[in-house]
């Protein structure tokens, strides 16, 4: 069984019945990304977004077999500089998740450390849906956990609809993490082909 301080994602999957996807950057993987989901995979990398002496970012890439078809998603935890978040945002817009052609849904979420109206933020609108600021509902601010004042995370979509998304505030959320959670509600429109 997972310990709950060192394996949090493995942990947390056990005790929901489902699957835990990691994507580890530092400290014998002691941080990083994951995703927590009840469908299998067919492919998972972990892309380093590592910019300059900052430390390491990474992006895990997951493309999972849903009921509907495949949903590939994207985790990421951008860096601390406004001009290394660019370039990772680059990086992922222009060699990682490729947009062009396909009409997969696309999933792309996590820690943005960019507040809405930034460089960033336009970037990726430019590319994506932000659920929140299409159908977000209530107040939008992640960070700090327990004292919410901005908007750090972002759930962003390609090829899907988004029905509805909130920030859940609750005793636990604000115990689990220094942000809290985003979530959201999506559809897909049509079956699209597996691979």
């Amino acid at each position: 069984m997972a310990d709950r301080v060192r394996q949090p994602g493995q942990w947390l999957a056990a005790q929901l019945g489902m699957h835990a996807l990691m994507g580890g950057t530092r400290r014998q993987g002691r941080y990083g990304n994951a995703l927590l989901t009840r469908w299998p995979t067919t492919f998972v990398k972990n892309h380093n977004l590592t910019v300059w002496s900052q430390p390491g970012r990474t992006c895990l890439e997951a493309h999972l077999i849903t009921p509907k078809g495949l949903l590939r998603c994207y985790v990421t935890h951008l860096g601390l500089l406004p001009q290394v978040r660019m370039v990772q945002v680059k990086r992922l817009t222009r060699e990682i998740i490729d947009t062009n052609g396909g009409h997969e849904p696309i999933l792309l979420m996590g820690d943005f450390n960019t507040m809405p109206r930034s460089r960033v933020s336009d970037h990726l609108r430019s590319r994506f849906t932000d659920v929140f600021e299409v159908v977000g509902n209530g107040r939008s601010a992640t960070f700090h956990a327990r004292l919410p004042g901005v908007r750090f995370d972002y759930i962003y979509a390609a090829s899907l609809t988004p029905i509805a998304s909130h920030v859940a505030v609750t005793h636990w959320t604000a115990m689990g993490s220094d942000h809290l959670p985003l979530v959201a509600s999506l559809r897909t429109a049509f079956r699209v082909s597996r691979s």
